[in-house]
């Protein structure tokens, strides 16, 4: 039987505890909404970038500023669901963002009707993007303020999307779940209503929901 030299042995052991590289996949993530939706996707790039600085990351921003849930719908007149379709172009989706709210808040018949629409919505993203992507809404938020930018109706579409987090206990719809836009204002490091900073927290918090809810650290 022929013998290992020390060299040859010693050439074994280095190839053997090479290290392997973690191999790159494509995450591609997909904003829908009306202009909030439109602002952040900058920043949720960035933030996922540095998140996953190994994979191929793609925020597919299809939001529409001022826009209603209700224009969101298959066969909508404006075709914004089509057009966003067109946007994801057959790419595999990994999240879905959904902010949408204030146009609804301004009317109390849009505010009350603000959670069917968001039950066709997602019940249409699944059967088009997939059965199981993770889909993050984010809800108008904590706001004692009174800003009248987020609508009269807030309250209402407020109460609507917190229902997506579950009634009782009980999921409304697998791997959909609620964040608040806003922390409360009387919170020192809250961050103020559409400015950067505010984008940031945003943007941070949809990836720590996102990865918590696919079971990464």
């Amino acid at each position: 039987m022929k013998r290992l030299t020390i060299s040859t042995i010693a050439l074994i052991m280095t190839f053997s505890f090479v290290p392997v590289q973690a191999q790159s996949v494509n995450r591609n993530f997909l904003v829908i909404g009306q202009s909030n939706g439109l602002y952040v996707c900058p920043y949720l790039q960035a933030k996922a970038e540095i998140a996953f600085p190994n994979d191929n990351v793609t925020v597919i921003c299809s939001a529409v500023g001022s826009t209603h849930i209700a224009e969101w719908q298959e066969g909508a007149p404006r075709g914004l669901y089509e057009d966003m379709l067109d946007d994801v172009d057959g790419r595999s989706i990994d999240l879905i963002v959904i902010w949408q709210g204030e146009e609804d808040a301004m009317i109390e018949s849009d505010a009350k009707g603000h959670r069917f629409f968001m039950v066709e919505l997602i019940l249409d993203l699944r059967e088009d993007i997939g059965a199981s992507v993770p889909i993050i809404i984010m809800n108008l938020g904590l706001d004692p303020y009174n800003d009248l930018s987020l609508g009269p109706y807030r309250w209402t579409v407020y109460a609507c999307i917190e229902t997506f987090n579950g009634i009782n206990g009980i999921p409304t719809f697998y791997r959909v779940k609620v964040l608040q836009t806003f922390r409360i204002q009387s919170d020192p490091n809250s961050p103020p209503h559409k400015t950067p900073s505010g984008y940031r927290v945003a943007s941070s918090n949809i990836i720590s929901k996102y990865k918590n809810m696919i079971g990464l650290p």
